[in-house]
């Protein structure tokens, strides 16, 4: 909280990059509990910073869209990563963490680019649904306690034309 969101985001990735290189030096060493401890506590920080700069970023209706493209893509990863971890871990498992390694550069590189910082800011929540295409629902008058029937707010009535026989 005192550094602000983009460099503990910048700082957790590059830490997540520098232990995972370095399962590619001591594998299957005594040391490497240790690295997948502290590549797993980065790596989460990085998760949760994400998830702690993305609402201070955009508002709602964008966070909602791209927070739904997100988790379907990582759906998508998760179910395609299982193949393809098991077939290139039969392979050698190093192939596995060197792709993992070009991933979170690719995080680290994305990372720079982050200017905003949004350490103390509000939450943005504006909502103009007419700007986005959307269309808001009128009230409709759903009777009164007299019996009468329902109308819509220029008077006919629910439905189509007003069939009242008066």
């Amino acid at each position: 909280e005192n550094w602000g969101r983009i460099p503990t985001l910048r700082l957790s990735y590059w830490c997540s990059l520098v232990f995972t290189l370095t399962l590619l030096i001591c594998l299957l060493n005594y040391i490497t509990y240790v690295e997948l401890f502290l590549l797993v506590n980065f790596y989460g920080m990085a998760i949760a910073t994400v998830w702690l700069y993305m609402p201070e970023c955009y508002p709602t209706y964008i966070r909602s869209t791209a927070t739904g493209t997100q988790n379907a893509i990582s759906k998508l990863g998760a179910a395609g990563g299982t193949f393809v971890t098991e077939y290139v871990d039969s392979v050698n498992i190093r192939y596995s963490i060197i792709i993992i390694s070009v991933v979170l550069l690719l995080a680290c590189v994305a990372s720079i680019f982050l200017v905003q910082e949004t350490m103390g800011k509000a939450l943005k929540d504006e909502r103009e649904p007419e700007s986005i295409g959307m269309t808001t629902l009128h009230h409709t008058n759903y009777g009164a306690s007299d019996g009468s029937p329902p109308q819509e707010p220029d008077g006919t009535a629910v439905g189509g034309e007003d069939e009242r026989k008066d």
